[in-house]
């Protein structure tokens, strides 16, 4: 799955490298617009996608042995507890990568997109990262794979 393989859709044709926190650049669509927020928030132009991020730093002491498992414990009872008690609603894809977990639901009249992914970002620094794409409407597969291709376009500031 490659970063540029849904050019479909004339609003994911094109990207722009965005830095996060001064910490790491991922790729969003041209079209989207970052705003002012207590996390970093972007919104296409037409309003119709809100894309959010929450980092969660946590220092890395000795050998750096953080994979799967840990996310899996730590998100996959989150996912859970939305279905169970937030009234979300599965789309049934949950799908857990070397490095990711993604799944969708439909919240009232929108589709929300999850990935939980992780990156050593400096020798003594992890990151936890949640992308949630929010889209009025129903399940659209591009959506699903957009948010995967950014997760997998992580890429370390160099100081």
């Amino acid at each position: 799955m490659g970063f540029f393989s849904f050019n479909k859709k004339k609003d994911y044709k094109d990207f722009k490298a965005v830095l996060v926190d001064d910490l790491y650049f991922i790729k969003l669509p041209e079209n989207w617009h970052q705003y002012e927020s207590d996390r970093f928030r972007a919104r296409a132009m037409d309003g119709s996608i809100d894309f959010s991020i929450t980092n969660y730093g946590k220092p890395i002491i000795g050998t750096d042995d953080f994979g799967i498992e840990d996310l899996k414990r730590q998100f996959l009872p989150l996912l859970d507890k939305f279905v169970k008690e937030g009234g979300y609603i599965s789309n049934n894809d949950l799908e857990i990568g070397i490095d990711y977990i993604y799944q969708s639901f439909k919240v009232d009249g929108e589709t929300q997109y999850y990935l939980y992914t992780y990156r050593t970002i400096q020798k003594d620094l992890r990151i936890i990262i949640a992308f949630i794409i929010r889209q009025q409407g129903l399940f659209e597969k591009r959506h699903a794979i957009l948010i995967k291709d950014i997760g997998s376009s992580i890429t370390r500031k160099v100081s």
